[in-house]
């Protein structure tokens, strides 16, 4: 997948264009959000509890590799 596929895909997800930690885990099929910090690790948050899907996405891709 590239950045914009998985983007496009958390975006329908989540319903916009900023995603939070429980609906990021929940997109990838974890039960604890604590399985995600390692991807969400330094991405600015918005209003304490939302990223940008976009970074989301670049961190994903660097996750997967």
């Amino acid at each position: 997948m590239t950045k914009a596929e998985i983007t496009a895909d958390l975006k329908r997800f989540c319903g916009g264009s900023f995603i939070t930690r429980v609906e990021l885990a929940k997109y990838m099929g974890y039960s604890s959000p604590k399985c995600v910090d390692q991807i969400l690790n330094g991405l600015e948050r918005i209003n304490g509890t939302r990223y940008f899907c976009n970074d989301v996405a670049e961190n994903v891709l660097k996750f997967k590799s």
